[in-house]
């Protein structure tokens, strides 16, 4: 049988507790901080674009309201499937290796900002880098793809609204290089 997929791959594995990859009760139960915690960094991108960007705040939900619309649906989906390969699966795959959770998060944390390399950015590496040592954090803590997906799609959508977007995805190829987003 051929296995396409990490989602394959954990369900196959009779040693994986299937439950997390939803786990809504410890959502529920980490929700209050994952929250607080998004707010903060919401607070820290908010002032990181001020500080460094030279565009207007909000650039492509002013100019391009239904990409952006398009964005905040569909980036959940992408920071769910992400959240599958570099928390549930990661963190499942690769216990032995990474037995204590200091080094589950920091490898996992590693790893999901060196993913970002394809983007040709060393500003999106570094802040995935950070952003992924808090959701290994977050997954470590209370195992709930849901609410790890759920913290990451929060920050994702901020990035774009503020307007970082274009640290993480090329804007020429869908909305102009005039627009940053």
């Amino acid at each position: 049988m051929k296995v396409t997929n990490g989602v394959e791959v954990l369900l196959l594995d009779p040693t994986f507790p299937r439950r997390d990859l939803w786990q809504a009760a410890a959502a529920r139960q980490g929700i209050g901080r994952v929250l607080a915690r998004t707010l903060l960094v919401w607070a820290g991108i908010y002032l990181l674009t001020t500080l460094t960007s030279s565009q207007p705040l909000f650039p492509l939900a002013r100019s391009r309201p239904a990409v952006w619309l398009a964005i905040m649906i569909l980036y959940p989906i992408s920071a769910y499937a992400q959240e599958v390969a570099y928390r549930t699966f990661f963190f499942h795959r690769y216990a032995r290796l990474f037995s204590r959770p200091v080094t589950r998060i920091g490898a996992s944390g590693l790893v999901f900002g060196w993913a970002h390399v394809a983007v040709n950015s060393f500003a999106a590496v570094f802040l995935a880098t950070i952003a992924g040592l808090l959701f290994a954090w977050t997954y470590e803590r209370w195992r709930s793809t849901l609410l790890v997906s759920l913290e990451h799609a929060l920050y994702g959508d901020f990035v774009f609204t503020v307007g970082l977007g274009h640290l993480f995805y090329s804007s020429a190829r869908w909305w102009g290089p005039a627009v940053h987003g």
